[in-house]
């Protein structure tokens, strides 16, 4: 009797680390990405950042060229700038999914 038990424990040990080696083999080619998709990610979001930064200058000064008013220029062009931003983009999806639940 006390051998079968002994060879049940060996039998749930081996299933149990079977399965913690899969899920490490699951989990190991998403930590070879990772990196570099972090990297492209961040080099594809400051070039947006840049972009929205080069397009909110190019705003403010057509708008001083047409007659606005300095300081209503800097505010609509900064308005423009918080349109783009990532951060506020997300939190107002996460908001309209909440509304929606």
């Amino acid at each position: 009797m006390r051998n079968r038990t002994l060879g049940r424990r060996l039998k749930n040990l081996s299933k149990r680390r079977s399965k913690e080696s899969s899920r490490m083999n699951d989990f190991l080619p998403l930590l070879i990405h990772l990196p570099p998709l972090t990297l492209k990610l961040g080099i594809a979001f400051l070039r947006f950042k840049r972009k929205v930064r080069k397009a909110s200058k190019i705003f403010k000064k057509e708008l001083k060229e047409s007659g606005l008013a300095k300081y209503h220029a800097k505010e609509l062009a900064l308005e423009f700038e918080e349109f783009a931003s990532v951060r506020k983009f997300l939190n107002v999806r996460s908001l309209i999914s909440n509304l929606s639940k």
